[in-house]
């Protein structure tokens, strides 16, 4: 509703626009990519049809499309844990997949926040994982005796490994390991960590949603406002909460990861 940021950016735009409390308004994209041109306020025509009419004189370029594409993000249910792919593999995935892919471009981006921003952005440092696949029994029963082997050995395959064998396993095996933490982190007279606060807010919002899982994985990031991250191809992350302002290319690859 009102609340949210884009919201306000978007009526600030339209004197038409009405703003309904019970609807959420969480992007707004400024660009000319396919699946979400921006209109002219002037005559109503889309970005996409008036760089291409004449590109040379709108975007000093005979390329027909605006390299980059901005978005305003409002966020206050956690976004999915994703991943965006490189030249090559969008090329691929675009040839193979049209309708999900819609364009064959990479799409490496930057988040600068707006407000207090959390994100979860890029493998924690090794050592780190290890300790919470030892520290949280359920976690380590899932990723087994091999995994956990690798991890002990310093073996530089081990995140890979784990990461890889947490997005393959079975739906059942996902639950009983994220209701078995559920159900320990409920009865424990612990107090309240961060990491702690985290998980039981996923849960209550994805339920067994493999992606819950990914917090002890993926470093947790508060950001403050102008503050930024930069995400490569590849990095695995996940915006939580927060308004934030993204600048791309202008792409909307997107392989997703969870919290879905």
């Amino acid at each position: 509703g009102s609340d949210s940021f884009v919201a306000k950016l978007a009526q600030a735009n339209s004197d038409q626009l009405e703003v309904k409390s019970d609807l959420p308004y969480a992007e707004l994209w400024m660009g000319d990519h396919v699946s979400g041109p921006a209109t002219l306020k002037t005559d109503g025509r889309g970005l996409d049809e008036v760089i291409r009419a004449d590109p040379t004189a709108t975007i000093g370029s005979s390329a027909g499309q605006l390299p980059f594409l901005l978005k305003v993000l409002s966020i206050r249910k956690a976004l999915s844990v994703q991943v965006h792919p490189n030249k090559i593999e969008a090329e691929k995935l675009h040839r193979q997949f049209p309708d999900i892919y819609k364009d064959p471009n990479h799409k490496p981006e930057l988040a600068i926040a707006l407000t207090d921003f959390e994100a979860l952005c890029g493998f924690r440092p090794y050592e780190e994982i290890e300790r919470m696949l030892h520290e949280t029994a359920e976690l380590g029963q899932l990723m087994g005796t091999d995994v956990l082997t690798k991890f002990q050995a310093k073996d530089s395959s081990a995140v890979p490994d784990a990461y890889g064998r947490l997005m393959h396993s079975t739906p059942d095996a996902i639950t009983q390991c994220i209701e078995g933490i559920a159900e320990r982190m409920r009865t424990a007279s612990s107090e309240s960590s961060e990491l702690r606060d985290l998980f039981l807010r996923l849960y209550a919002d994805f339920g067994c949603d493999v992606g819950v899982l990914s917090i002890y994985f993926l470093n947790y990031l508060h950001l403050k406002p102008g503050q930024a991250i930069f995400l490569e191809a590849n990095v695995p992350h996940a915006y939580l909460d927060g308004d934030c302002v993204e600048c791309m290319a202008c792409s909307d690859n997107v392989v997703r990861a969870g919290l879905t």
